[in-house]
């Protein structure tokens, strides 16, 4: 949230939360998801490749778990059909509604 902040996000209505989109340094596109509960459901921002053009590298968080100094989320995410994670993270944390 610090970087949406930085960089003049603009937030909109979108299913059950909103949309924060924001730009980095003039090129590089974010747009994430927080969702009711004001917890972030997927970050999405797009690359230059040099096969594919633009790709989009996109990472959705599940299963959030409470545990003494923070909260916990399960993220999948892939840059393409050649690429794909899983990680559990305790990133990104739960964030108040703008």
């Amino acid at each position: 949230m610090p970087s949406a902040l930085a960089n003049h996000a603009t937030v909109a209505e979108s299913g059950d939360g909103v949309d924060v989109s924001f730009v980095i340094r003039g090129k590089y596109k974010m747009t994430g998801h927080l969702n009711a509960r004001g917890e972030v459901d997927r970050v999405q921002t797009w690359i230059d490749q040099s096969i594919v053009g633009d790709m989009v590298v996109a990472t959705e968080y599940s299963d959030y778990q409470d545990f003494p100094s923070t909260r916990s989320g399960r993220a999948e995410g892939c840059g393409s059909r050649l690429t794909s994670f899983r990680s559990r993270t305790g990133f990104p944390p739960r964030v108040s509604r703008p």
